[in-house]
């Protein structure tokens, strides 16, 4: 069974840049499957708000990106999870806008 690493270097995997500060370390990485990259960079930037929020789905996608990359804890409040289980190891990290489903090995 092949790594996290190697899927990436096979091109399997493509590891999402957080867009951290200079001084922040990156405590958790988020690998996509290929085919999500050009709708990130294509799609996502024209998409608009269904929650009426002041920022952008893309805008929301960057901000949780780099929280969750900086390992800083997840809160929320009784309306909002950031972080839900789906199960067996599935979870999903959402914004106001946008669902991401995903795996978190052990």
């Amino acid at each position: 069974m092949s790594t996290i690493l190697e899927l990436a270097e096979l091109g399997a995997l493509v590891k999402l840049d957080p867009a951290l500060e200079p001084n922040e370390l990156e405590w958790r990485i988020v690998y996509a499957l290929p085919h999500l990259v050009p709708q990130l960079q294509n799609d996502l930037p024209a998409y608009v708000s269904h929650w009426r929020v002041e920022s952008s789905p893309l805008q929301q996608f960057d901000a949780l990106l780099e929280f969750f990359c900086s390992g800083e804890t997840l809160t929320f409040d009784r309306m909002f999870k950031p972080l839900t289980h789906i199960q067996d190891g599935v979870w999903e990290l959402k914004t106001p806008d946008l669902r991401l489903s995903g795996w978190f090995p052990i």
